[in-house]
């Protein structure tokens, strides 16, 4: 080893130093860089924190009060798996009629020749045949806006039916026998939409019951006659359809049938 290979006691010591101040200015650098990312990551939590409590208000106003407290997500998970969508009376119409009213008596009817429309659609009324029955009812191709009157004293219901493939807005009226609940006496009035109807309720003959609203023709394929978006169908034992040449004096003969038929008390 030669004298080249030693350092002197002062170098080595200012040596020492050196390497301990680069040693403590990596340290503080460290610190320094750790403290930095963990400041970071608590302000991305509290801002996760206030971002989500936003979004929950927003929901929790749109979903309104549910159960569950005011977690959001919570609750439109527990509203879609223990929920039960009301039964509704009215299902809705298309956009772009009115709203359902149960008013009563909105317009007198003064009692036209067929009863059921006003006076000038009564001799529009036609009679057809079905093609896979035979039975004979009375259609007609009606304006929207054409108001429908109560045939007879009776209870009507609205519903929806899809019948061959076509949706249709059922509007019935109907007397129920005094010897049997399953013997009814019914009228009802098919149309794909009302814009108004009275709503389920009793009534007395002539009183206003609903209006039509944006409806096609329906059941062309079924009928001898096309081209009608209202159909007149009537169910009643005894009664005979085929003993009438017009749609006037068809139904006048169903509602006399009807007014004779007795009633359960």
């Amino acid at each position: 080893m030669g004298i080249l290979d030693f350092e002197a006691p002062e170098e080595l010591k200012k040596k020492e130093e050196e390497q301990k101040k680069s040693e403590k200015k990596n340290t503080t650098a460290w610190i320094l860089t750790i403290t930095a990312i963990a400041i970071v990551l608590l302000i991305a939590v509290i801002g996760s924190i206030y971002y989500f409590k936003f979004i929950n208000r927003q929901l929790g106003d749109k979903i309104g009060v549910t159960k569950g407290g005011n977690d959001a997500v919570t609750d439109i998970i527990y509203k879609t798996i223990t929920s039960k969508e009301p039964e509704k009376i009215y299902p809705p119409e298309p956009t772009g009629v009115t709203a359902y009213v149960t008013t009563d008596n909105i317009e007198s009817n003064k009692l036209s020749s067929c009863v059921v429309v006003a006076e000038k659609y009564c001799e529009g009324l036609k009679l057809a045949t079905i093609i896979a029955s035979g039975a004979s009812i009375p259609v007609a191709n009606l304006p929207e806006g054409t108001k429908i009157y109560a045939p007879f004293d009776g209870n009507i219901t609205i519903g929806t039916a899809e019948i061959a493939g076509t949706k249709v807005r059922p509007l019935e009226i109907s007397r129920v026998g005094s010897t049997n609940d399953d013997e009814v006496v019914s009228a009802t009035m098919l149309v794909q939409t009302w814009s108004n109807v009275a709503g389920n309720k009793t009534v007395k003959k002539g009183d206003y019951i609903g209006t039509i609203g944006k409806s096609a023709a329906i059941f062309d394929d079924l009928s001898s006659l096309k081209g009608n978006n209202f159909h007149f169908d009537v169910v009643g034992k005894g009664f005979d359809g085929k003993a009438y040449s017009n749609a006037k004096d068809y139904i006048k003969g169903f509602i006399k049938f009807a007014e004779t038929f007795e009633v359960k008390k």
